[in-house]
C-alpha cells in the first residue's frame, strides 16, 4: 500500500514553515521539515511556496509529486491573487487532498498567542494541530473521552429523552383533542336533529295542556297542527277542561320517565310557541332541566 504523508504548510509573519505528521503506537507528533537547512523560509515573492514544495518533494522522493500527500494550508493572505497562486501550485504539484485555514482566524480564536513566531508555532503545533486536522485514511484517530465530551453526550441524551417525552405528550393531547371533537360533533348533530325534528301531534296534544295553564285558551288546535307541521288537527271539546291535580301528578311521572331525547324535543318545541303560555308550577322541573 502506498504510504500517505500528512503535511502542514504554515505562513506566519513573513516566513514559511513546513511540518510532517509522524506517528507511532504511542503518540502522534509533528516534525519540522527544513528547507535548505532552515526551519523557516523567508517569503521572497510569489515563488516562495514553489521553492518550498520543490524541496519537500525532493526530501520525500515521491514519483507522483505530492498526489499522495494530505496537505493543510495555514495562510495569512487570503486575497484572490493569493488563492490563485495556491490553485496554480495544486496543479503543478498534483495536490489532490488539501484543506485551507486562515492564520488570523486561529489567532482570533485564541489558538495561538502573540509570542515569537517560531516559538508560537512549535507550541501550537504540539498542542493544537492534532485536534484541528482530520485523520488520514491510513491512520484513523479515535476521539478520546473528555469531561467536555461526556457532558455533551449527556446533554444530547437528555435532549433526546425530552424529545421522546414531548412526542408522547403530543400524541396524548392529539387523542384528547380528537375525543373532544367527537363529543362536540355529537352534540352539534344532536342540536341540529332537535331543531329539525317534528314532534308527533298526539304527543303534543297530550303533554302541552299538562305543561301550561289554559293551553287551549291561548293556542288553537289548528295553530298547534300548523306549528307541528301536521295536517291532523286535534279535536278538542269546547270549552276545554283543565286537568285536576291527580291527573297532573300522573302526567308529571310520565314526563319524568320520558326518554331524555324525547324530553329535549318537547322542550325545543315549547320554545317555539307564540304568546308565551304560562307553565304550571308542578311542571317547573321540566323547564329547569334545560338549564
Amino acid at each position: 500500500m502506498t504510504k500517505r504523508f500528512t503535511l502542514a504548510l504554515v505562513e506566519h509573519q513573513g516566513h514559511l514553515y513546513s511540518f510532517e505528521k509522524t506517528s507511532s503506537s504511542a503518540e502522534v507528533s509533528w516534525e519540522n521539515l527544513s528547507v535548505k537547512g532552515e526551519s523557516a523560509w523567508p517569503v521572497q515573492g510569489d515563488h516562495s511556496w514553489h521553492l518550498v514544495l520543490q524541496e519537500i518533494n525532493g526530501q520525500l522522493n515521491l514519483s507522483s509529486k505530492l498526489a499522495e500527500c494530505w496537505i493543510y494550508w495555514f495562510v495569512e493572505d487570503t486575497s484572490q491573487a493569493a488563492m490563485q497562486r495556491l490553485q496554480s501550485l495544486h496543479g503543478e504539484f498534483d495536490i489532490r487532498h488539501w484543506s485551507l485555514l486562515h492564520w488570523q482566524g486561529l489567532q482570533e480564536l485564541g489558538l495561538i498567542g502573540e509570542q515569537d513566531a517560531k516559538q508560537a508555532l512549535n507550541l501550537w503545533i504540539a498542542n493544537q494541530l492534532t485536534n484541528l486536522l482530520a485523520p488520514t485514511p491510513e491512520l484513523p484517530e479515535s476521539k478520546e473521552e473528555t469531561p467536555e465530551n461526556s457532558a455533551e453526550a449527556d446533554l444530547i441524551e437528555r435532549l433526546a429523552q425530552e424529545k421522546q417525552q414531548l412526542k408522547k405528550e403530543k400524541k396524548q393531547l392529539e387523542k384528547q383533542l380528537q375525543n373532544q371533537q367527537e363529543q362536540l360533533d355529537y352534540l352539534k348533530n344532536r342540536l341540529e336533529n332537535l331543531a329539525t325534528a317534528q314532534m308527533d301531534i298526539d304527543t303534543l296534544t297530550l303533554y302541552l295542556p299538562v305543561l301550561y295553564k289554559n293551553f287551549w285558551g291561548q293556542i288553537r288546535p289548528d295553530e298547534l297542527a300548523l306549528l307541528a307541521g301536521s295536517l291532523q288537527i286535534p279535536e278538542i271539546t269546547s270549552p276545554a277542561r283543565e286537568p285536576d291535580s291527580g291527573v297532573l301528578q300522573v302526567m308529571k311521572k310520565r314526563l319524568q320517565n320520558m326518554p331524555p331525547e324525547q324530553q329535549d324535543q318537547l322542550r325545543q318545541f315549547c320554545l317555539q310557541l307564540p304568546h308565551a303560555p304560562q307553565p304550571r308550577p308542578e311542571m317547573a322541573f321540566f323547564f329547569e332541566a334545560d338549564h
